[in-house]
């Protein structure tokens, strides 16, 4: 999402997702460089709660690096994540 009105377009995102009970979903990076970070995966996370997706799985943040963006939001417990 490089476009100027990406926040607008995740809001439009998470809006729609609430029809859910289970998102998977892909390219929600964060690049790190030891404390600094960049990245929506963090905004995600909070605003999906606001939506009923209180569990979720997201792909660890290396100190320097990128995740590989991958995500899964869950209504329902996860029990179990690799």
């Amino acid at each position: 999402m490089g476009c100027s009105d990406k926040e607008e377009r995740l809001e439009d995102f998470a809006n729609q997702a609430a029809q859910f009970d289970i998102l998977l979903c892909q390219e929600l990076f964060v690049f790190s460089l030891g404390i600094f970070s960049s990245g929506w995966k963090h905004w995600m996370v909070e605003r999906l709660k606001k939506e009923g997706f209180e569990y979720h799985a997201v792909s660890p943040v290396p100190a320097v690096g990128q995740c590989s963006g991958l995500a899964v939001f869950s209504k329902f417990p996860i029990e179990k994540f690799n």
